[in-house]
């Protein structure tokens, strides 16, 4: 099966199983919202349904209100006239249109009813509208009436024209009324019953052409809506049509649950709707599946069977070795028009690399070694590239360390010969060199010999001199030490001449005290103030002695402490001298081993200039034949120079692998001829 017929019918598969998906989803969304929207029809109706019932139970009231303020009925009640009750009660009905009318007096009793004009006289005081009216309260509800049928029940008191309470009104409407449900259903489009207690008094439903009432309510469903007061949806069986239903609870005014109110829908009604739904989708579904293949296969033949046969035409073509393809490259960016650009791509690629490869291997063909790849090589088209290019440089280098060897053979075959020319006269020149340099060396002998001698006499004298040094270091410390005792006497020269001071001090005061005492004394005290005065004078005196003598001490202490820093200077100028002599000794030392070691080394240097001129000796009769072998190397160089010429090579590094294997590998050198030549030669 080819690929376009495989893609077409597989969509094809694709659209019927989407589409039946697509309808049975659609058909359960369609059920399920068929069944809410007929849910909700049934409780819109159910609900116009009650708030009709409370429209005529509204109305009821209305009525009983304005017939008991007739005054043609209050006068027929107050003389209990029946007959003119029952004209006035016709005449006024006429516009309220009332099913039930019944008039009482104020003792409860029956004075006349509308619907059953017959019966009068009875007690009804017990019901409950009439019992509010005769209590003065206009009040309205739904209740059962004596043939157990549910009506709409309304009661207002008649009053006379001086408020009396003369009697009562009870007005109502019966809700099997077939009128009222054939409007609610012509609406809605729905099933309406209505029960009293169990039992249905009116209804839309036909059975054998009437309408069917008196039939009783499911026992479950009494069950839910007359005891438990609650609603209930389902479906139920009616004379064996299925409906989906709800039933409501029927209240009176008291809360009491007095009746049903059922609106259905016919469950064929439901489904129709969906079969409707399904029927559409089954019709529209072989066109959607024809329109999809015929678009499909367009397409497909269009944009996927052509593009593939110009890529098969074209790998077959590759296949046979033609490069020369031509591959539309549209704009579009599909996976189709990709795998064009792809090939497209591919082929360019080819065609570059293969120009590429023949260029260099023309190129080689020729002895043109300078040619490279020029082409960027992809994927596992690299190691072509690298691979040529590991040719290419391979030759470049070893031709071009031949080109080099070969220069560096004819070079040195030239100079091999001019240098076996020169060697033997060389040679007799450095013999008498070293004749010359041997002397020179006898005479550098005897000086370093004398040089020994002349440091070994100062580093005599050095050793005295530090022994001096040493000794006047010793001296100065003792001298220090002296210097830090006359420091210390100072200062308790200076306490003592303080505590002569404080002395005289004490003394002028008692002096002074004397003098006092004496001048008290009087002339009796004459002899003992002269007395005082000479011992004040003698305090003066001794306080002015004192006080230079501190001067004295003072200046002496500084001159100490100059003399003590000095000294301390001297001392560190000795101890530096010290260490410096030490060190000269040290270096004087150094100096004569270091002479003893130039005379045993010029000794070994005579030696080995005796060893030298054997040698020159011996390189004067290997010039000779040096000379011969140059000529020789000479001719092969250049001949080789002739065959290595017919190459073009690139003047580039060559790798220090090809030079030295000892060398890292990574490394490069460039072709430099001296190199070269002390490589190979």
């Amino acid at each position: 099966m080819k690929m376009a017929t495989k893609i077409i019918l597989f969509a094809i598969i694709m659209v019927v199983a989407s589409v039946s998906i697509i309808s049975a989803l659609v058909m359960i969304e369609n059920t399920a919202y068929n069944d809410k929207v007929s849910y909700d029809r049934l409780a819109t109706a159910t609900m116009d349904l009650n708030n009709k019932i409370n429209q005529l139970r509204e109305q009821s009231q209305a009525y009983a209100v304005l017939i008991s303020q007739n005054q043609s009925l209050i006068e027929a009640v107050e003389k209990s006239d029946r007959k003119a009750i029952e004209k006035t009660i016709k005449d006024l009905n006429k516009f309220a249109k009332l099913d039930e009318i019944t008039i009482t007096d104020e003792k409860g009793k029956v004075l006349y009813r509308y619907h059953e004009p017959e019966q009068f006289n009875d007690i009804i005081i017990e019901e409950l509208t009439v019992k509010q009216a005769l209590d003065g309260v206009t009040s309205a509800t739904i209740n059962k009436n004596i043939n157990e049928d549910l009506a709409s029940q309304s009661g207002a008191p008649i009053e006379s024209r001086n408020g009396k309470l003369i009697g009562t009104v009870s007005a109502g409407f019966v809700f099997e009324n077939a009128s009222m449900l054939d409007e609610l259903k012509e609406l809605h489009n729905t099933e309406l019953t209505i029960y009293s207690g169990s039992r249905s008094i009116g209804t839309t439903i036909m059975n054998s052409g009437v309408r069917g009432t008196g039939n009783t309510l499911d026992e479950n469903i009494q069950q839910i809506v007359l005891k438990q007061g609650q609603t209930y949806t389902g479906k139920v069986r009616i004379f064996d049509v299925t409906y989906i239903c709800r039933y409501e609870p029927l209240l009176n005014s008291g809360g009491y649950c007095v009746g049903v109110i059922f609106s259905g829908l016919p469950v064929s009604e439901a489904k129709a709707a969906s079969m409707k739904t399904l029927l559409h989708i089954m019709i529209a579904l072989p066109l959607i599946i024809l329109i999809s293949a015929v678009l499909l296969r367009g397409f497909v033949h269009s944009k996927i069977r052509r593009p593939m046969l110009r890529l098969t035409q074209a790998s077959n073509s590759l296949a046979e070795g033609q490069l020369d393809i031509q591959i539309d490259e549209s704009g579009k960016r599909d996976e189709v028009s990709m795998l064009e650009h792809a090939m497209h791509d591919m082929i360019y690629r080819l065609k570059s690399y293969i120009s590429d490869i023949s260029h260099v291997l023309n190129a080689m063909a020729e002895n043109d070694l300078t040619k490279s790849s020029a082409v960027d090589y992809y994927g596992d088209f690299v190691p072509i590239k690298e691979a040529l290019s590991s040719i290419v440089e391979s030759l470049n280098t070893t031709l071009s360390i031949v080109r080099r060897s070969a220069q560096q053979f004819n070079e040195s075959a030239y100079q091999l010969s001019g240098s076996a020319q020169t060697l033997a006269q060389g040679a007799t020149e450095q013999a008498d060199a070293i004749s010359r340099l041997t002397e020179s060396i006898v005479k550098i002998s005897d000086d370093v010999e004398n040089n020994a001698k002349n440091v070994r006499l100062t580093k005599k004298f050095v050793e005295e001199a530090a022994m001096g040094i040493d000794s006047g270091n010793e001296q100065m410390k003792k001298m220090m030490t002296a210097m830090e005792n006359i420091k210390k006497s100072s200062v308790e020269i200076n306490k003592i001449i303080k505590t002569i001071d404080d002395i005289a001090f004490q003394t002028n005061i008692l002096a002074l005290n004397a003098a006092v005492e004496s001048a008290r004394a009087g002339a009796a005290g004459k002899g003992f103030a002269v007395v005082a005065e000479e011992v004040r004078n003698l305090a003066a005196r001794s306080a002015e002695a004192a006080r230079q003598t501190t001067l004295l001490i003072n200046r002496a202490i500084t001159d100490v402490e100059e003399g003590y820093d000095l000294a301390d200077k001297t001392a560190k100028v000795f101890e530096d001298v010290t260490v410096k002599a030490e060190s000269a000794e040290v270096s004087v030392l150094e100096i004569d081993r270091a002479s003893e070691t130039q005379s045993l080394e010029i000794q070994q240097i005579k030696e080995n200039i005796k060893q030298i001129s054997d040698v020159v000796q011996m390189n004067t009769a290997a010039s000779q034949e040096t000379a011969a072998a140059s000529q020789e190397l000479l001719s092969q160089s250049e001949l080789l120079n002739e065959q290595i010429a017919k190459f073009k090579l690139l003047e580039e590094e060559i790798p220090v692998a090809l030079l030295d294997d000892n060398e890292e590998k990574s490394a490069v050198v460039p072709l430099d001829d001296e190199a070269i030549s002390s490589k190979y030669f």
